[in-house]
């Protein structure tokens, strides 16, 4: 009997349509899913200054009191999976942005061209690892 093929890379488009937050259409580490299913980032529904539910009701199906209250701890293995999926932190200090693991690059010289060089092939590294998840 032969081994399985290894698994496919992730399929961007699919990705991309599935794993952002549907309110600022941005790849999140931080999501948070309603008792109707839909999920969104914690920076979406959640003021930052009391962590109190910004909305009433969710903003896909408009059903009421389907996200906790306050802001909720997100687990480890939810970002685990959100990493696996190909999601990034910026790398830089100072920087918080999330991005696909595929836009990085461009997000790099666009924002730090004077550490391309050095801090990219770090990155390039991280990248792998994350997809030993796969």
């Amino acid at each position: 009997m032969e081994p399985s093929p290894p698994p496919p890379p992730p399929d961007k488009n699919c990705n991309e349509q599935r794993f952002c937050c549907m309110v600022c259409l941005c790849p999140r580490l931080r999501m948070v899913y309603g008792k109707c299913q839909h999920k969104f980032c914690v920076d979406c529904l959640y003021n930052n200054k009391d962590n109190s539910l910004r909305i009433l009701s969710c903003p896909l199906c408009n059903q009421t009191g389907q996200f906790p209250e306050k802001k909720p701890v997100i687990p480890d293995d939810n970002i685990e999976i959100q990493k696996c999926l190909g999601i990034v932190e910026c790398p830089n200090e100072g920087c918080n942005y999330e991005m696909w693991s595929w836009d990085q690059e461009q997000h790099f010289n666009e924002y730090f061209p004077q550490n391309i060089d050095e801090g990219f092939s770090d990155t390039n590294k991280e990248i792998c690892d994350i997809f030993k998840c796969f």
